[in-house]
């Protein structure tokens, strides 16, 4: 059973955000400078959908001893926490969101984090696992029935929204002091800390990828013309999706963008001719869409390079490698290689990976790609096993004859 946690605190004013963060910098004052850093967790609830940023409709701090803040940013602006904020370790779950918003609302990145998700990937968890689930798995807790989905722009807030918002928080405390421990236990503090502040420099540039083009399984087959074509309407919806505040494919679609990369139109009225190009976004941009494309081909500089064509098998082998990684050493798939390294590995090599990931994955990554070992299937799981000798392959004969 969850413990009863106290009540939290309800911040909806100006006078009452200054008084917290007074309080944050008066126990940040009285902390031992030879102690660890001290922690305050955060949680954020926000609107994503149909924007290319979330909106944050609400931040959840909870401090050391317990007490924990709910506080109404659309009551109350945020920026005298800044201060407070930059001294300590936050503690965070799952947090690239949390921190983006933060800042946004503070102006204020921390000085360091603890992610726990990422922590916990590194201890066997799965990688990104929600909250819930490693609360009840590592240190037994149960949490509230959840509201995440709730609409946190409508005020007054619920009780029940409160509640649920403040538990968040309350117990990021005795779950990252038991992933502390077990990370200790596992000579793996240092990954942590390096793949936190990997976390906290993803916040400060998030975004959507503009080259996730690279790992359609079309792309090895692009011709020079195409990758032109497709990089700058890729390029385009991304600033044009920001500055409309949509998620970029809103405001075109990856076929559409494909389509046209093929196609390459020349006039407006060749736009019409694909039933999914909207009337509206022919009337809005059809000029700028034929002005990027012409753009794109006549661009001297050098083209985006092709992606190998070998790269979507390559790649299909590193997931199951990964799996084979979380599988035999703890560290979760997802965590070993996230989308955007796997494809950069997939076509690079391993010399794409770098930091506490060359330490942790770095030689076996290597004899996975000089042939040193190879990726079966076990009960159905993938594990690695040495390189299968022709001899031993199915449809051989022990003459290594030609396959049957």
């Amino acid at each position: 059973m969850h413990p009863l946690p106290p009540p939290p605190t309800l911040v909806d004013r100006a006078d009452g955000v200054a008084a917290l963060a007074s309080r944050v910098q008066s126990l940040q004052d009285a902390h031992p400078p030879t102690a660890p850093p001290l922690r305050v967790a955060i949680d954020t609830e926000f609107h994503s959908e149909r924007r290319f940023r979330p909106a944050l409709m609400l931040v959840q701090l909870g401090l050391p001893d317990g007490s924990s803040y709910v506080i109404d940013p659309l009551a109350a602006p945020l920026h005298a926490l800044g201060p407070a904020l930059a001294r300590v370790e936050l503690l965070v779950h799952g947090g690239m969101h949390d921190l983006a918003l933060l800042h946004r609302a503070t102006g204020t990145w921390p000085a360091t984090v603890m992610d726990t998700q990422r922590a916990a990937g590194l201890v066997g968890a799965i990688y990104p696992a929600r909250l819930e689930a490693l609360l009840r798995q590592r240190v037994g807790l149960e949490s509230p029935p959840s509201r995440a989905m709730s609409d946190w722009s409508v005020r007054p807030l619920r009780a029940d929204q409160v509640r649920y918002a403040a538990a968040d928080v309350q117990d990021l405390f005795p779950l990252a002091a038991e992933l502390d421990a077990a990370l200790l236990q596992a000579g793996r503090t240092e990954w942590a800390r390096a793949a936190c502040a990997e976390l906290l420099e993803g916040a400060r540039a998030p975004g959507w990828d503009p080259h996730a083009w690279r790992a359609w399984q079309i792309a090895p087959n692009l011709d020079e013309a195409e990758r032109r074509v497709i990089q700058a309407l890729m390029d385009w919806r991304m600033v044009e999706g920001r500055d409309r505040d949509q998620p970029p494919h809103f405001v075109l679609g990856d076929g559409l963008i494909l389509q046209l990369a093929r196609t390459r139109p020349a006039a407006l009225e060749d736009l019409g001719r694909d039933r999914r190009m909207a009337s509206g976004l022919r009337k809005r941009h059809g000029g700028t869409l034929l002005a990027c494309i012409t753009g794109a081909l006549a661009d001297a500089g050098p083209p985006p390079p092709p992606v190998p064509p070998g790269a979507p098998a390559t790649a299909a082998l590193l997931r199951a490698w990964a799996e084979t990684v979380a599988e035999e050493e703890g560290i979760a798939a997802g965590l070993a290689l996230p989308p955007e390294l796997l494809q950069a590995v997939a076509e690079g090599g391993p010399s794409a990976v770098h930091g506490w990931r060359q330490a942790a994955l770095g030689p076996a990554l290597a004899a996975l790609w000089e042939g040193r070992v190879s990726v079966t299937l076990s009960a159905g799981r993938p594990r690695r096993a040495p390189p299968l000798e022709p001899s031993a392959a199915p449809g051989y004969d022990s003459g290594g004859q030609e396959p049957t």
